[in-house]
């Protein structure tokens, strides 16, 4: 991504592993929250698998990846059709570490949402829960509005 791609209202990056809790669940939500009038007023979700709990998996990765895209877009037409389906590479790892609060490591998933203008983090998250898909919607629109 390039600062003011005119596509590009709000990008939602997502770093996720594969098998956290929190992931699973948020990776459900994202049916939900992934409407198409939020993709037309600009929104791109990346979403970026790191292997597992247990450490990353890059040559295991493009597989897995496109495996998970193909269900996804079968079963959810709509609503699984994201920007990006992606992994990080072995000398991307340290990329990731930068997003995490605690240097030793992160929450998954863990999650920004960024100013396409700027590439500026506007909103930094770590973890996911149940009762977040309204209070995330509602972020959304706050911010596709006001960028």
């Amino acid at each position: 991504y390039k600062p003011n791609n005119p596509s590009s209202k709000l990008i939602w990056l997502i770093f996720t592993t594969y098998d956290c809790p929190p992931c699973k669940i948020l990776k459900e939500d994202l049916l939900e929250i992934n409407l198409r009038e939020y993709r037309e007023q600009g929104l791109k979700i990346l979403v970026v698998f790191n292997g597992l709990l247990s450490g990353p998996q890059p040559e295991l990765e493009p597989e897995k990846v496109a495996e998970y895209k193909e269900i996804y877009l079968s079963e959810y037409p709509d609503t699984g059709r994201f920007e990006l389906y992606g992994y990080l590479k072995d000398e991307e790892q340290k990329v990731l570490k930068k997003f995490f609060s605690n240097p030793l490591g992160g929450t998954y998933p863990t999650w920004a949402f960024i100013d396409p203008a700027t590439m500026e983090i506007v909103e930094y998250g770590e973890g996911w829960g149940d009762d977040m898909v309204d209070s995330t919607k509602s972020k959304i629109e706050i911010l596709l509005e006001e960028l």
